[in-house]
């Protein structure tokens, strides 16, 4: 399979030299359609480097175990996302998702446990990798690197790879 890795820069505004550099990328870049620019604070939701290496991660799954991407997306996140939102809740979204999970976990203690097991699934599928903080989402990319190497997948490291990882 070709590498079909996108690359781009990422410019982390610390100082006059560094805000300097990232300007004149910009306006070295073409202007047809084919870039974008982002402009976050930091202590955002999730650092664009970090999306970008887990979905080169999640593609690096697919070749190797056969499912699709996005499948997997949806795996992980209802197996890792829950624990670490139900440790910390950070926004609003997450708060609400832990008290719904904990209301509906309590009252599908009287299903049978087929359904409460479905039913808790269902639950936990509603989780989003958009609610996590940069910290939270470092964190799942821990979990998701640990269980791939558990189970004797390769996660190929990116240059960016300690700069996503950092919290």
């Amino acid at each position: 399979m070709a590498n079909t890795q996108k690359k781009g820069k990422t410019f982390v505004l610390k100082n006059d030299l560094l805000r300097a550099r990232a300007i004149e990328a910009v306006a070295g870049t073409p202007a047809d359609g084919g870039h974008y620019v982002y402009i976050g604070e930091s202590g955002e939701v999730r650092r664009v480097i970090q999306n970008n290496l887990y979905w080169f991660w999640l593609t690096a799954l697919e070749s190797q175990t056969g499912h699709e991407k996005e499948w997997l997306h949806r795996r992980f996140a209802r197996s890792f996302l829950p624990g670490i939102y139900m440790a910390n809740p950070e926004t609003p979204a997450q708060t609400a998702w832990v008290d719904s999970f904990a209301m509906i976990q309590e009252l599908a203690k009287g299903l049978p446990v087929d359904e409460y097991n479905q039913t808790i699934l269902r639950v936990r599928s509603l989780c989003s990798t958009t609610w996590a903080s940069v910290q939270q989402f470092a964190e799942y990319l821990s979990k998701l690197e640990r269980f791939a190497y558990s189970k004797g997948f390769n996660l190929p490291r990116r240059d960016d790879y300690d700069e996503a990882m950092m919290h």
